[in-house]
Order: C-alpha cells, then structure tokens, then sequence
C-alpha cells in the first residue's frame, strides 16, 4: 500500500506541475497578444505614429494629472507631449493608465484632437435616462480611435444604469456614475493642460 501511495504522489505532483506549466504559458501568451494588440492600436493614432518615428531623436514626456479608484483598478489620466529634436516637430495627447487587480497594466493614447469629443461623450453617457429608447434595454458607448472604450447600459427597465470602460479587447471595469463623471473632468484637465504647453512656447 505504501509503495501505490508513493506512485500516487508522484502522479498528482507530475499533474499539477503539468497544469501549472500550462497555465503559466497560457497568461504569457495572453499578455503577448494585449500588448501586439496595443502596439497596433497605437498606430491608429497620430501621436502613436509620431513616436514610432525612427532615425531621430524622440523626446516624450508625460504629466500625471489624476487618478478615479475603480472595481479592483486604479485608472490614471496623464498628460503626453512628444518632440521630434531632429525636425523640430511636437505632438500631444493623453493617455489612460489602467492598473491594478490581478491583470497586466493596460494603456490606450489619446490624439489632442480627440479629448473635447471623448469629454463631451462621457457626459452624455452621465446623463442617460431610460427614456434614450422605447426598448426595453440599450447599450450606449464611445469608442476612440485607439480602441479605448466607455459604454452605458440598462439589460432590463428600470433595473438601473451601469457603466463600465474597455481597452481594446481587454476585461471590463465596471464604472459608477461619479467615477465616469470623475474621468471626464479629467479629460477636460488634459485638454486644459496642452492649451497651456502650446500657450508656453
């Protein structure tokens, strides 16, 4: 009996090994394809172009401007200027830093040009109401060019409004009013920022 115990041993702790080798491969693919996937979105933007430059010197700075504790997140907006030292050239933006929780960190950029729109769209999806369709559920969301999305929805009236944001194809955080109406006030800091680092030049 003693010798089967053994083998028994011997088995289970080759399985779990298997498994936990598995599972390590499996979160590191995971990780590999969010940042591919990031990379190419980052593509999408102007100033994710601007800094895929090569043969030039590239400069980027970035402000942190604030940050809204979520569900098992802490999701920071930064301010972003880019310079080009070779040509003479600037770009700027914001970025969103989501982290925290047991997922790797996730970043989605923002062009200038865009954070009036997404400020503007965020207070929208504040203020939905029941009476935004006659159906009985909906789905309202705003969507960057990066892939960085923020969406309202209601499965059944009048069970409530929810919210939460995405990057790319990543998890979903569940959001609270406050919380959506905390990240457009910080979207507005950022627009307010750059009009600053323009005004300075």
């Amino acid at each position: 009996m003693a010798g089967l115990y053994h083998v028994a041993t011997i088995v289970t702790k080759e399985v779990y090994m298997r498994d936990l080798i598995v599972a390590v491969i499996l979160v590191g693919a995971v990780q590999t394809f969010t940042a591919r996937a990031q990379d190419t979105n980052a593509l999408k933007t102007e100033i994710g172009n601007f800094e895929a430059q090569t043969n030039t010197v590239l400069v980027k700075g970035f402000e942190e401007l604030g940050h809204v504790y979520v569900t098992s997140a802490t999701v920071t907006i930064l301010c972003k200027e880019s310079k080009d030292i070779t040509h003479g050239r600037r770009e700027y933006g914001a970025a969103l830093e989501l982290g925290g929780g047991p997922e790797p960190r996730q970043l989605a950029i923002v062009d200038e040009d865009e954070l009036d729109p997404l400020a503007s769209g965020l207070d929208y999806l504040a203020e939905l109401t029941y009476d935004v369709t006659a159906l009985s559920a909906f789905e309202a969301d705003y969507t960057t060019k990066y892939g960085l999305r923020f969406a309202g929805y209601c499965s059944r009236k009048p069970g409530g409004i929810r919210y939460y944001l995405q990057v790319c194809d990543g998890r979903r955080v569940e959001l609270t009013n406050d919380q959506l109406k905390q990240l457009a006030m910080l979207v507005n800091k950022a627009h307010d920022a750059i009009v600053t680092l323009r005004q300075s030049k």
